[in-house]
């Protein structure tokens, strides 16, 4: 599942019909949606948060109820519009059409339909939305618009996100031949290599490391002591240019030392507000490395949809540490 809070200071977006709301929720996921459902959860008229799961995962419309129940309570939600995307109608009509009955204690504002071309509404009744449904655009959509203005991204697709968390494919032989050098020369550490690693961090946040410092990073951060070192040494001021680091850290480390990298990728998108990015980060760290301590912290963070803003708390009361 897909989980994004409300960031701490987020852009007001006035969405008023189907339409508008169809083309903000790229934005308030990350990446176009496509064969997913998507809840929108509201306290009055504010979205607290934004979850999307994969349409064919959803067991029952029981398993929905449940999760849209458990999310609002978590977050004091009091409404939901939920969109399923899907080029077919038949799977949606299945999954929702009992939903609005078996709701209880969260309001259902809206239940919708896409097709990619044009949205139904499965809860209008008046005669107002014609059989054949709504076409809308995208591209002229004002608050696609504002969503942009406002610093919002939305990647083409959830697989294009993706990508940032895949290994390398090319010159693997070299790749590997590079790490091992460095693992030669940097495991077991020495002490002192934390406080190495964090200086070189600083350094590369906001430049382009190169792949032997790719590989310094990752092999130095193997040492489960270093890890969870750098990883609690990180800060939400500096989360966008960690982003930009371990992405390029990522892309350039080979098995076994993604872990560490892929969990700094994961805390940097959390923190910056890009729960989509910490997801794919946790998709793939399930194959690399799952039993992880820093892994099932993550998971934690990310199933409750811990807001950015709980990593500041001092370590030891409900925050981190």
């Amino acid at each position: 599942m897909t989980i994004r809070p409300l960031p701490d200071s987020p852009p007001r977006i006035r969405a008023s019909r189907p339409a508008d709301v169809l083309g903000v929720v790229p934005y308030l996921l990350g990446f176009h949606p496509a064969e997913d459902v998507v809840l929108v959860l509201l306290s009055r008229t504010t979205v607290v948060l934004t979850a999307r799961t994969d349409l064919a995962s959803i067991a029952s419309t029981a398993a929905l109820v449940a999760m849209v129940e458990d999310l609002a309570d978590l977050h004091g939600a009091d409404s939901v519009v939920v969109v399923a995307y899907a080029a077919e109608r038949a799977p949606v009509t299945r999954l929702l059409e009992g939903l609005p009955a078996r709701l209880d204690g969260v309001r259902l504002v809206d239940l919708l339909h896409v097709d990619g071309d044009r949205w139904f509404s499965l809860l209008c009744r008046s005669g107002c939305c014609p059989p054949e449904g709504t076409p809308y655009d995208l591209a002229g959509s004002r608050t696609a618009a504002e969503a942009v203005w406002a610093g919002l991204t939305a990647w083409p697709s959830r697989d294009d996100l993706r990508r940032l968390a895949e290994p390398p494919t090319d010159r693997l032989d070299e790749r590997r031949a590079l790490v091992d050098r460095v693992a030669e020369r940097l495991l077991p550490v020495a002490p002192g290599q934390l406080a190495a690693t964090l200086r070189q961090v600083q350094r590369l946040r906001g430049a382009v490391p190169g792949e032997e410092e790719c590989a310094e990073l990752a092999v130095a951060m193997f040492d489960v002591d270093v890890r969870h070192g750098v990883w609690l040494a990180q800060t939400r001021a500096d989360a966008p240019g960690a982003v930009a680091l371990w992405s390029r850290v990522v892309r350039a480390t080979v098995d076994p030392f993604r872990t560490a990298p892929l969990c700094q990728l994961a805390t940097a998108g959390w923190l910056s507000g890009d729960g989509a990015l910490m997801s794919v980060c946790l998709e793939a760290l399930a194959e690399v490395d799952p039993g992880a301590r820093l892994v099932r912290t993550l998971d934690m963070i990310n199933r409750l949809a811990l807001p950015p803003s709980w990593w500041d708390e001092p370590p030891g009361s409900t925050g981190r540490g």
